[in-house]
């Protein structure tokens, strides 16, 4: 018995570490090509419009320093999570324009509830790099929250280009599992992609 225990210990610690191994490379994901990306406009901004460029700053620096806060933190408050939102899609709606329209409507209950940190993050990213978002053909993202869960809601227009493993959200469901043994609901239908996270 005794035996049975160390093992089955053993196997949690592992896949925790694996879980931890895989968040931390999702993380990542907002180094070299979001950097790139975002260095670019900001580039472009100093020279056009400089007023904009210290907003553009600013958010950028509040994404980077939610980045690094949140590295080592299982969960997060609700609000601390949308301010960063806030920030990260403020930098998207610099390059994407009026193609992007985001609006987030949660209760202050909800406000003080917990999830993993930067999961709000993969979803709005997910939107963005899986769907056409221009001035003809808008990507309207919704998040709203509701007594137990979080919905994250956008229009399906997909780019014919974009591939998926779904690493992304199959590391969320198991985050979910790991800290609180629930599960995240997905639906897509091919008109609305629609994600339920439970509040902690």
């Amino acid at each position: 018995t005794k035996r049975w225990i160390e093992s089955k210990k053993e196997l949690t610690d592992l896949q925790e570490a694996k879980l931890i191994s895989d968040y931390n490379s999702l993380k990542d994901r907002l180094n070299p090509h979001f950097l790139f990306n975002n260095l670019s406009v900001l580039k472009s901004l100093i020279r056009y419009n400089p007023a904009d460029a210290e907003i553009f700053t600013q958010n950028f620096t509040n994404v980077y320093r939610y980045v690094l806060n949140s590295h080592e933190k299982k969960t997060v408050v609700l609000k601390d999570e949308l301010e960063f939102l806030n920030s990260y899609i403020a930098l998207h709606k610099e390059r994407i324009g009026e193609g992007l329209d985001v609006s987030i409507t949660v209760d202050e209950d909800a406000l003080k509830k917990e999830i993993p940190p930067m999961s709000l993050q993969l979803l709005i990213e997910n939107a963005i790099k899986h769907n056409i978002a221009s001035k003809q053909q808008k990507l309207k993202i919704e998040v709203k929250s509701y007594p137990e869960y979080l919905m994250v809601k956008n229009n399906i227009n997909k780019k014919e280009t974009t591939y998926s493993t779904q690493t992304g959200l199959k590391t969320l469901k198991a985050q979910f599992k790991l800290l609180a043994n629930k599960d995240i609901v997905i639906f897509d239908d091919d008109e609305f992609f629609i994600v339920e996270m439970p509040l902690l």
